[in-house]
């Protein structure tokens, strides 16, 4: 397959204070995004079809749009399948998608994940984060441990990612940045994922 894109934009609907989301996808798109993971553990497998029809109806054929925890609708629609770490021990082989992705928090989940021969993984929680109160993130050392457990893979980091950590983060290891709230959350989210390709172009990670 190509190169996976750097920036990786996750949804969480409950981030958009009453503004639609394809609107906020289009704003995106042009800035840049081109990979959308659809991460709405709360809607039915036929509204999350539906979304992801309406996402295609509103990027071009080079974006990629990926469905967290759902190999079902992944199956049926051509969409890439993310698997949340408590899924990944329950397939024994890779399953029948598009592209393959995992999220890992251990050096034990990164081993499990690497059986099933993922594209990319997503390590975290990096930096605290609203979105998971409470959770204590691994921080940059241990973000670096994970992306060494994951030698070859694209490691994309998670976890109160800000535009201003990208030189870090790819410090450490990571591939690339999974955003949600910096730029949902944001007036102009446009602007904020211009400024996170801004940052990964300036790490020589915008390309390839």
């Amino acid at each position: 397959m190509t190169s996976l894109p750097r920036l990786m934009l996750v949804s969480d609907r409950r981030r958009l204070g009453g503004r639609l989301w394809p609107d906020i996808l289009v704003e995106a798109l042009t800035a840049g995004v081109a990979v959308v993971q659809i991460r709405e553990k709360d809607l039915s497998d036929e509204a999350v079809e539906g979304w992801i029809v309406r996402l295609r109806e509103h990027s071009d054929k080079e974006n990629l749009v990926i469905v967290n925890g759902r190999p079902e609708v992944a199956s049926r629609t051509g969409a890439g399948l993310h698997l949340p770490a408590d899924q990944t021990a329950l397939f024994d082989a890779r399953p029948a998608c598009t592209i393959l992705g995992c999220s890992v928090h251990s050096s034990a989940e990164v081993a499990a994940a690497r059986r099933l021969e993922p594209d990319y993984l997503v390590a975290g929680t990096v930096f605290s984060t609203r979105s998971k109160p409470g959770t204590e993130g691994c921080g940059l050392a241990g973000l670096e441990r994970l992306t060494a457990d994951a030698p070859g893979i694209p490691v994309y980091a998670i976890g109160g990612m800000e535009p201003e950590q990208v030189r870090a983060v790819i410090g450490a290891g990571a591939y690339g940045v999974a955003v949600s709230g910096s730029i949902l959350g944001a007036d102009d989210p446009a602007r904020v994922a211009g400024r996170f390709q801004k940052a990964l172009y300036e790490q020589g990670t915008l390309s390839g």
